[in-house]
């Protein structure tokens, strides 16, 4: 067994055990932060290199790992030059991001106004992060409205671990009176 791929095994009990040990969604995260954070060593890619190549035409979306039990799952996804997300949500599950490699940008946004029974819903950005190599933040909803975008020259990879099985999501799409309206979009692994 490669170095590699025992690191990475070590990665996934490591994310058993932390979402495992507490009900509170944000002792979870945080363990799992942790998790994440030691398994990134400069240097040291954790993931091959099958799974760290990106798609010219989208970020790149690959499944490292599904738990059995359906407590989480795990995505790496792969960010070229200048690729990123629409505003959007996780469709209710938490999420801890972690950069593997290069940096990214993470803004996160706030509804102005209650989505309730309405259609639209108008955002405020409340806080843009630039996140290098080990650096890790969570999610939690209803607070996880978000881009993540790659506005640097060279590749990102980021590692993704999901409170379940994210296989959809809501998309914010842009009115053109203003405002956005929630879209639901089934995501699928490159």
């Amino acid at each position: 067994m490669s170095a590699r791929r025992e690191r990475l095994d070590l990665l996934i009990s490591k994310l058993e055990a932390s979402v495992s040990f507490d009900d509170c969604r944000r002792a979870r995260c945080r363990a799992v932060e942790s998790a994440l954070s030691e398994a990134v060593l400069p240097g040291a890619p954790l993931l091959p290199a099958d799974l760290r190549a990106p798609c010219a035409e989208h970020y790149a979306r690959h499944l490292v790992h599904r738990d059995p039990e359906g407590r989480f799952s795990v995505i790496a996804m792969v960010w070229a030059p200048g690729q990123g997300t629409p505003i959007h949500d996780h469709g209710g599950l938490w999420c801890v991001e972690c950069v593997l490699q290069g940096r990214i940008e993470v803004r996160a946004y706030r509804p102005t106004d209650a989505e309730g029974d309405r259609a639209d819903v108008d955002f405020q950005c409340a806080e843009v992060i630039r996140a290098e190599l080990g650096e890790s933040g969570h999610l939690i909803p209803p607070l996880d409205h978000h881009v993540i975008c790659n506005p640097f020259d060279e590749v990102a990879v980021t590692l993704h671990v999901y409170g379940g099985d994210l296989d959809w999501c809501r998309v914010f799409e842009p009115l053109p009176e203003g405002g956005y309206v929630a879209v639901r979009k089934e995501l699928a692994t490159d």
